[in-house]
């Protein structure tokens, strides 16, 4: 796979170094390690791929399933950010992957606010953005990225449903949605690379209208009805907006509009 993708990129700044694994407890973990004993812009770019991994997790330490097949990566940026825009980061890495699996598969993928891409409403992509900050101003930021391509999705349920996180929504496979067809691994990997790579550009650059118009393009939520929990309250909501510090903005029945977190929401 390095000399696979190496031929395939075309980037400028990430994917300058890449670090490739059969097998891996966690890439995230790894670039974690290595960010931390190097918080200058010298690993600016860095990726770490691994085929499968052992031992990762995604957002609020929940397990996740990471086997052959599939795209396990992460990527060591040091944004010109401050910490109050950590959530742009985010953005460009859920808008590089949809753009880049409509490109690849002709497939439909959506935004599931704030970190899954999913397909027909299957999850079939989870993002982890881990962040180190000083003085209000973002030192690193580390990407974990895993796309089922290939994989079986029952297999992965099967796995969760030994483990407290089995409460998932639904999860799918490039695969699967292209009704059982092999999809190439590598041509996906390059092409996630260098959109990545272009959208950081633009996150650098200071475009970050830009950014955020079009993963509201993408978004599964935008003139969507949700429901807001306070407490052990629920009220319904109509999402409007997004601003760059992650929160959703909705309009509530009685005409008024107010900012919403994930915890806030239930679909």
């Amino acid at each position: 796979m390095p000399w696979l993708l190496r031929q395939r990129l075309q980037t400028n700044l990430i994917g300058k170094r890449i670090y490739c694994y059969k097998r891996i407890k966690s890439t995230q973990k790894l670039a974690l390690s290595l960010a931390e004993k190097n918080p200058t812009s010298r690993l600016d770019g860095t990726i770490i791929i691994a085929e499968r991994q052992r031992n990762a997790t995604g957002r609020a330490d929940r397990r996740w399933i990471s086997p052959a097949g599939g795209i396990w990566l992460s990527v060591i940026l040091n944004p010109n950010l401050l910490s109050s825009q950590s959530m742009l980061i985010m953005f460009l890495a859920t808008l590089s992957v949809c753009e880049v699996l409509k490109s690849e598969t002709g497939l439909n993928p959506k935004i599931k606010w704030p970190n899954d891409v999913i397909i027909s409403g299957r999850k079939v992509c989870g993002i982890l953005v881990d962040i180190a900050a000083m003085n209000e101003t973002i030192c690193y930021a580390v990407i974990g990225l895993g796309i089922n391509v290939n994989n079986e999705p029952l297999k992965i349920i099967s796995e969760l449903s030994k483990t407290k996180d089995n409460c998932l929504y639904g999860i799918t496979s490039i695969k699967k949605e292209l009704g059982g067809l092999d999809v190439s691994i590598i041509n996906i990997t390059a092409s996630l690379i260098g959109k990545l790579d272009y959208y950081y550009h633009q996150l650098q650059q200071g475009f970050h209208h830009n950014i955020i118009q079009k993963w509201k393009y993408w978004s599964a939520y935008f003139n969507k009805a949700v429901l807001i929990k306070e407490q052990n309250r629920f009220s319904e909501a109509t999402v409007e907006d997004i601003d760059v510090s992650g929160a959703l903005v909705v309009r509530t029945l009685d005409g008024n509009t107010r900012k919403v977190f994930s915890e806030d929401i239930v679909l």
